[in-house]
């Protein structure tokens, strides 16, 4: 699982209770990386709930975007 951003923003900015700085973006998404096969990645998309091949630069622009987080498991 993968968190990306489907767009620049908007974006929102709050101060917590303690002073620390959050930063949030409308554009915020999460997908599931299901292979690999040289440049394509597949995805599930639970946007529309549909299985898709993404280049894997178009999947690190929105994979950066976010500040490249995702969840493993093995």
């Amino acid at each position: 699982m993968t968190w990306i951003g489907l767009s620049d923003g908007p974006y929102v900015r709050w101060r917590t209770r303690e002073g620390r700085p959050v930063t949030g973006n409308f554009g915020e998404h999460t997908v599931v990386l299901t292979g690999l096969r040289g440049n394509r990645l597949a995805v599930n998309d639970p946007l529309d709930g549909r299985r898709k091949t993404w280049t894997k630069r178009k999947f690190e622009l929105m994979w950066r975007r976010l500040g490249r987080r995702a969840l493993s498991l093995h």
